[in-house]
């Protein structure tokens, strides 16, 4: 019992944890030069899969969106405003004009490329 409670010990002694935490999942700009900054939610460790191969992309699993924000700044570093990863995910894509690509899949998982037109202050 004596050497199990000392591989505990020594376990516990000697774990790793992580130095810092990430709070930014995805980073993108539009062809006018704003910022997208995609951002995790209140807890940022309940939403990583640290399964050695895992993804931490949840949305492209198939699964429910994790809790998160996207931040716009302006080009020139300004903020702009925050969506709601509830309101809108990370454009797939972004093109002139304002475009924006994103990949949806339907209940078969057949995906499909469907283009919208960003407001002209999130440009």
């Amino acid at each position: 019992m004596e050497g199990l409670l000392d591989g505990m010990r020594d376990m516990v002694e000697n774990a790793s944890f992580m130095s810092e935490v990430p709070l930014v999942r995805d980073l993108r700009t539009t062809w006018e030069g704003a910022i997208w900054v995609e951002r995790w939610g209140s807890d940022p460790l309940a939403q990583i899969d640290l399964t050695v191969g895992g993804s931490d992309d949840r949305n492209r699993e198939g699964e429910e969106a994790p809790d998160g924000w996207i931040d716009v700044l302006a080009p020139g570093g300004e903020y702009v405003g925050t969506f709601s990863l509830e309101e809108t995910s990370m454009p797939g894509a972004f093109g002139p004009g304002g475009l924006v690509a994103f990949v949806e899949t339907d209940e078969f998982d057949i995906p499909t490329i469907v283009v919208k037109r960003l407001p002209a202050e999130v440009r």
